[in-house]
């Protein structure tokens, strides 16, 4: 997991489906990081799933790099899926009108390290 004060951010894959594990706050101090492990993702699997359940904080670079991603997603026949978002998450997807342009999958996986000491 890679990340410095108050954000995380990790790539796994797992049965063709990339999942990038994203954590904290996500704003343009973590844009550059972000932007990396979404261009991998693809590499990794098919499918790529942000997993945002563990969100605090996200700002509008960090949803047009989201939404970036997902249009590279989708000219190749995949697409980008928003795992679990949290509720900061939720409201800066509507605020900025995005709330519709994601696939969003309920849930959220605890994510790496999770329970962890």
């Amino acid at each position: 997991m890679s990340g410095t004060g108050d954000y995380q951010i990790m790539l796994t894959d797992s049965a063709g489906i990339a999942v990038v594990h994203v954590a904290g706050e996500i704003d343009v101090n973590a844009h550059a990081e972000l932007v990396r492990r979404l261009a991998e993702a693809p590499t990794r699997g098919r499918r790529v799933v942000v997993d945002l359940s563990r969100v605090t904080l996200i700002d509008s670079t960090v949803l047009k790099a989201l939404l970036t991603a997902r249009n590279d997603q989708l000219r190749t026949g995949s697409d980008l899926v928003l795992r679990g978002p949290s509720p900061e998450v939720r409201r800066a997807l509507e605020h900025a009108g995005l709330a519709g342009a994601f696939t969003i999958e309920e849930g959220g996986a605890p994510g790496p390290g999770a329970g962890t000491r």
